[in-house]
């Protein structure tokens, strides 16, 4: 009978996380899009209007940039040996985050402690 191997826990992260990447780099195409889409307003509600959705646009693209930095960060913590461990306290950072925010750098207590320094860009 063969055994069935269990995908250890880092090829388990690193899955996520280029999933992750993927989804954020699609998004990161369609936020781009829309910023350079270029509209022709009909009148001044059409100006407001427009003008607005490039503001939504340029900031899900400024979003989404910061997290995929934090993602590619992420990745190379993973492939360092580091990830999952704090940056301040060099504790183990729970699953429970993790699952939340894969790409935290710091465990709940130095967050809490330094939310400036979080590293959730949502």
């Amino acid at each position: 009978m063969a055994t069935r191997r269990r995908p250890s826990r880092q090829s388990r992260w690193e899955k996520t996380l280029r999933a992750l990447r993927a989804e954020c780099e699609r998004r990161l195409a369609h936020w781009q899009s829309e910023a350079q889409r270029e509209r022709q307003p009909e009148d001044d509600a059409g100006l407001a209007s427009q003008a607005q959705a490039e503001q939504v646009a340029l900031a899900g693209l400024e979003r989404d940039r910061r997290l995929l930095a934090e993602i590619e960060r992420a990745l190379e913590r993973l492939a360092r040996g580091s990830f999952g461990r704090c940056e301040r306290c060099q504790r183990p950072i729970g699953a429970p985050r993790l699952r939340a925010l894969p790409w935290a750098r710091l465990c709940r207590d130095c967050a809490g402690a330094h939310p400036s320094t979080a590293g959730s860009v949502l």
